[in-house]
């Protein structure tokens, strides 16, 4: 690959603490290094943000944080508006998107970037 396209990789989260460190590590220690992160908080009252702001300490370059100041009624819309308002904040060539109960292998990027190198027109 002669040279290496930025991704993209949003992380959702509402009320995950027990889960989005796990989540966020995944993305942050992926063998593909060419990556920034968005975590896309939807308004938890849980102590998501603050586990995640200690790695964003850590980890300043990578992981970006968007705090939505108001939270919907219905689930699925909720989702849709966070995956909405990252893809717009984000720089990447390729948009990676989890959840932040997820978690990502370590050469998951690698494999998807590799994919999308090899199939250009698909």
């Amino acid at each position: 690959m002669s040279q290496q396209p930025l991704v993209s990789i949003i992380i959702n989260n509402y009320n995950k603490q027990k889960y989005c460190v796990q989540a966020l590590k995944s993305a942050i220690f992926q063998n593909y290094k060419k990556i920034e992160i968005i975590f896309f908080d939807d308004c938890s009252n849980d102590s998501s943000l603050k586990k995640i702001d200690k790695l964003k300490k850590r980890f300043k370059n990578k992981i970006r944080i968007i705090k939505n100041k108001v939270r919907g009624n219905i689930y699925s819309f909720n989702q849709m508006n966070g995956i909405k308002k990252s893809i717009e904040k984000s720089k990447g060539k390729i948009i990676c998107i989890m959840d932040s109960d997820d978690f990502f292998k370590k050469n998951k990027v690698k494999e998807i970037v590799n994919f999308f190198y090899k199939n250009p027109k698909k």
